[in-house]
C-alpha cells in the first residue's frame, strides 16, 4: 500500500481501472454508461477525499491559486465547486460560482455526448 488505503484505491482507480474501463474501446463498450458514470464519480470522490485529508495541505494556509490537485477535467470542476465555499472574498466566491456554473453546463454536454457515442458504438 501507498500512504493510506484511500490513496492506494485512488491510484488503482486512476492508473488501472478508469483508463481500462472508461477509455479502452474493447472494455468500455461492454459496460453500461451508468457504470462508467459511477466509476468517474468514484474517481472524483476519491480525489476530493484525498485533497481534504492530506495532512500536509491542511497545515498550509489555503491559497486560492493552489491548483496542485488539478490533474483532470473533473478535478477542475471540483476545484471551482470547492472555491464557492472557500473563497476569502465575496468577489472570489462570485467568480467561483460563475465558473462552477459554466463547468456544470460543459459537464452535462460532455456527458450527453459520451452517452450518445457509447450508444452509437453499441448500435454499430
Amino acid at each position: 500500500m501507498l500512504e493510506s488505503p484511500i490513496n492506494s484505491l485512488n491510484q488503482a482507480v486512476r492508473q488501472v481501472f478508469a483508463p481500462m474501463l472508461l477509455k479502452d474501446q474493447e472494455w468500455s463498450r461492454n459496460f453500461d454508461p451508468k457504470f462508467q458514470n459511477l466509476l468517474s464519480e468514484l474517481e472524483a470522490g476519491l480525489g476530493i477525499v484525498l485533497g481534504r485529508s492530506d495532512t500536509n495541505l491542511s497545515k498550509l494556509k489555503f491559497k486560492e491559486d493552489d491548483t496542485r490537485g488539478i490533474l483532470t477535467q473533473n478535478d477542475e470542476f471540483q476545484f471551482w465547486i470547492e472555491q464557492t465555499h472557500r473563497g476569502n472574498k465575496q468577489s472570489n466566491r462570485e467568480r467561483a460560482i460563475y465558473f462552477k456554473e459554466l463547468f456544470e453546463t460543459i459537464s452535462r454536454v460532455c456527458n450527453s455526448y459520451i452517452l450518445y457515442v457509447t450508444l452509437l458504438i453499441k448500435v454499430l
